[in-house]
């Protein structure tokens, strides 16, 4: 009886080792990389806003929804806000706390979310900004939200000029999702459920660019 036990306690410890090891062999390269999402604005800084809706909690409701969209695929998120507050007592040190935050991480991606205002009602559409490393995923997710036919698509710009991603050292851009303020825009950026799709399309541009990830 003992002999059978042992036999089957060595044969079942094998056969979990050999498992084991057949899933780090498959497991995909995504897996070794992870994820900041910056929730621009936040606390007294509230953002462009418009009829009471403000950017800060825009910014920061779709972060959490990238983050879910991409947890549900095993990816490892870090946010550098969870919830409404500034992180520092000015503009500067509030970005200089974010940049702090994401080059202390192991995060391969940053990803800085925002919406824009403008007293130009020509002006509409997503755009976003990234530095030299992050062209493939600022390409990325330009493509997944093009596939949004209601909001257009201005294209993806060098963003040395935008703090947070200028000294960020890994692959960072920041999205402008749309216009709050622009009857184009706002009828989608308003509505929970569409904003919820926005993000779903976000994550799946993240993730289509950590398929690359080594």
């Amino acid at each position: 009886m003992r002999k059978k036990t042992l036999k089957y306690m060595i044969v079942t410890v094998g056969t979990l080792l050999i498992a084991t090891r057949l899933f780090q062999q498959k497991a995909p390269a995504y897996d070794k990389c992870e994820v900041i999402l910056d929730a621009g604005h936040g606390g007294q800084d509230s953002g462009a806003v418009y009829g009471g809706f403000m950017e800060k909690d825009f910014n920061l409701e779709m972060a959490h929804e990238v983050r879910r969209c991409l947890e549900q695929k095993g990816i490892k998120v870090h946010m550098t806000r969870y919830k409404d507050e500034a992180l520092g007592e000015n503009e500067l040190s509030d970005l200089k706390r974010r940049v702090q935050l994401a080059n202390h991480t192991s995060c391969k991606y940053f990803v800085s979310l925002h919406a824009n205002a403008s007293n130009n009602h020509l002006a509409h559409g997503f755009e976003i900004y990234t530095n030299k490393k992050g062209t493939a995923l600022a390409n990325a997710v330009s493509a997944a939200l093009a596939t949004q036919k209601d909001i257009r698509n201005n294209g993806v710009f060098d963003g040395n000029r935008l703090y947070v991603v200028r000294n960020t050292l890994m692959n960072s851009i920041l999205i402008e999702v749309g216009y709050l303020d622009q009857t184009t825009d706002k009828q989608i950026l308003n509505h929970p459920d569409k904003r919820k799709a926005l993000a779903k399309l976000i994550a799946e541009g993240i993730f289509q660019e950590m398929k690359n990830c080594d």
